[in-house]
């Protein structure tokens, strides 16, 4: 059986005393747990003995404050994980088509119209429609591809659908792209 859908923090505070939710998913920015909910809830919560050992960090704080001024502001783009959101679906093609112009021997590959996982906790099911490289070895399953790509200096990091190897530009900052197109030009190389 399914495990029913995880609610949306909003939806969940309207229902508990108590919400806690990831700051590093929810926002797209430092590692961190948030609470949040009715005073009294959160009040006690930070009575508890735990709550010393678990507290975050000076440096955490600030940089959670900067993501806060950046969402009140509505200056969201100039945050990593907005800013692979919202990257226009033209730009996204034309990236995956340069992924697999650069493929190297024993490799084959087309794009493909696919959706990129925005986020557990926060954003849990949650896609957002992508251009992806789906990449095939000439000898090999899309396992040993992904395990051979994984096991590259540095790693490149893919999923598998289909039985193929699907390379997200969604998911790859674009200024890391020559070093992508190197990583594939090296080609099918097994483990």
């Amino acid at each position: 059986p399914q495990a029913p859908p995880e609610p949306l923090v909003p939806e969940a505070a309207r229902h508990a005393h108590l919400v806690t939710c990831s700051g590093d998913k929810l926002l797209g920015g430092p590692q961190a747990g948030i609470l949040a909910g009715m005073e009294h809830a959160v009040t006690q919560a930070g009575r508890h003995p735990l709550f010393r050992a678990l507290r975050s960090d000076k440096l955490s704080l600030f940089l959670l404050q900067e993501i806060f001024t950046l969402l009140i502001n509505d200056r969201t783009e100039t945050l990593p994980l907005w800013q692979m959101m919202h990257q226009p679906l033209e730009q996204l093609r034309q990236r995956a088509e340069q992924y697999c112009h650069h493929l190297g021997p024993g490799l084959s590959g087309e794009i493909t119209a696919t959706a990129s996982t925005i986020g557990g906790g926060a954003l849990p099911d949650e896609t957002i429609a992508t251009w992806a490289a789906a990449v095939s070895a000439d000898a090999g399953s899309a396992e040993d591809l992904l395990r051979s790509l994984r096991h590259r200096t540095p790693p490149l990091i893919g999923r598998i659908m289909d039985d193929r190897v699907i390379l997200d530009p969604r998911t790859i900052d674009p200024d890391d792209d020559a070093l992508v197109w190197q990583l594939l030009k090296e080609g099918g190389i097994p483990c």
